[in-house]
Parts: structure tokens; C-alpha cells; sequence
């Protein structure tokens, strides 16, 4: 099974999350910049000594500072870029950030966007994925794309 890992800034969302806390979740609630690793929010990862095949880049500000940036520089030295899979970063809002999304094209990583609604707001922005150029997730069942829900289901071609 998988291990996540969460970082979160804000308290009340915290406190949301830490109500449904999967039992193979680890839940962290750090809200300073203050750049000592164990405490700040951006830096916090480096200190669990780890690599990750994913990384979700989607904080909130910390004291009016926004951390997207900080935590993509991170997630960069953290992400492993040897994991036989590959491994990938999803940037939320990559069109309000294209600094981070350039600074993440400039570490190697191929970028793929997703633009449209979400599922909050009347507007739409983009997601996008960065990964590895060694990326070769398989699919759990063997076929790929999946039908998303409430799909039709035809197989047109062999599979």
C-alpha cells in the first residue's frame, strides 16, 4: 500500500483532514517561513529525508507570502527522478504560477496542462503534471485509459 504524506498551512483545513485521516497518512501542520526545516512550511519535507514519486504543489500563503514557488524548488530536489517508474509533480493553478511551472521545465521535467472548470469556481484555470522523462506508470489493471464515470463502454479496437 501506499504511504501520503501531507503538509498543510492552514489550520482549519488541517483540522478537516486530520478528521478523515487515512490510517497510512501522515498529517503535518506547519505555518511559519521561518527556513528552519523541521518548522517551515516550504522546507518541511527535507527534513523527512525521503524521496517521493509524486508531489502536490497546492498551498495556501503563510504569513501573506505565497509558497507555491518555495515549495516547488523542494520538490524538486526531492522528487525521485530515479524511481523506475519515474515520477511526476501536479502544480494546481500552473497558470497563475509560471514561474514555478517554468522553474520545474528548466529541472527536466516535461510538462502536460490541463486546462478547464473546477469544480468550485465559475472560471476555469490549469492543472499540470511534470514528469520524469523515464515515466512509465502502469495502469492497475492492465488497460488504459479508464471510462470515467457514468462512461459508455465500447471497445472498438483490440486491446
Amino acid at each position: 500500500m501506499s504511504h501520503l504524506i501531507t503538509i498543510e498551512s492552514n489550520a482549519q483545513w488541517f483540522k478537516t483532514l486530520q478528521d478523515q485521516q487515512a490510517p497510512n497518512q501522515d498529517l503535518y501542520l506547519k505555518t511559519t517561513l521561518n527556513g528552519h526545516p523541521q518548522e517551515d512550511y516550504s522546507q518541511f519535507a527535507l527534513s523527512l529525508n525521503q524521496k517521493f514519486d509524486l508531489i502536490i504543489i497546492d498551498g495556501d500563503d503563510v504569513n501573506g507570502q505565497n509558497t507555491r514557488f518555495l515549495c516547488a524548488k523542494i520538490a524538486a530536489k526531492i522528487l525521485n527522478k530515479d524511481a523506475q517508474e519515474g515520477a511526476m509533480i501536479i502544480l494546481d493553478n500552473a497558470d497563475w504560477h509560471k514561474g514555478c511551472a517554468k522553474f520545474l521545465r528548466d529541472e527536466g521535467l516535461i510538462e502536460i496542462d490541463f486546462h478547464g472548470f473546477g469544480p468550485i469556481n465559475c472560471y476555469t484555470w490549469t492543472t499540470s503534471i511534470f514528469i520524469t522523462r523515464n515515466f512509465a506508470f502502469k495502469p492497475r489493471n492492465g488497460i488504459q485509459p479508464h471510462y470515467s464515470m457514468d462512461a459508455l463502454h465500447f471497445y472498438y479496437d483490440p486491446v
